[in-house]
């Protein structure tokens, strides 16, 4: 299971993500907030069985949180490697940005966040925002479920 979320606190963005992914077969895992390497039970028979980074700063200016496929988050997140400048002030491919986020799919859903002349502007892909007490709060999160009953 992942979860994700975005929020603003006093008007800067906060990003918080989980980083365990799960599988089917029990190995050990090395957790930082365990003293000793062990298993990490979790539901449906699963196990913990690695750390993976959900949030990424693909430059100063461009930050991308995912949940769903790694492979398809890690190609888009190499595909913004390549499109994005490393100023902020050098970007002029937006809609090559665009494109290659809406290729991320079905179930997979990202946020990015572009931080531009002096504001942040969130991009959901696949995911819809709500406002709380006048803030916008962004949740994304997918399962996975056991097809073995």
């Amino acid at each position: 299971m992942t979860l994700v979320a975005g929020v603003s606190v006093g008007g800067m963005p906060a990003i918080i993500g989980d980083l365990l992914v799960s599988w089917r077969l029990p190995g050990l895992l090395d957790l930082p907030t365990r003293a000793e390497t062990e298993l990490a039970p979790g539901l449906d028979d699963h196990f913990a069985s690695s750390l993976m980074q959900k949030l990424v700063i693909v430059r100063p200016w461009f930050l991308i949180a995912w949940a769903g496929s790694s492979a398809n988050a890690q190609r888009i997140i190499q595909g913004l490697d390549r499109l994005l400048p490393e100023r902020a002030n050098d970007f002029t491919q937006s809609e090559a940005v665009l494109g290659l986020l809406s290729t991320s799919g079905e179930d997979d859903e990202m946020l990015a966040l572009i931080i531009y002349k002096d504001a942040v502007h969130p991009l959901g892909v696949r995911t819809k925002g709500f406002e709380l007490d006048g803030k916008r709060i962004y949740l994304m999160g997918s399962v996975l479920i056991s097809a073995e009953s």
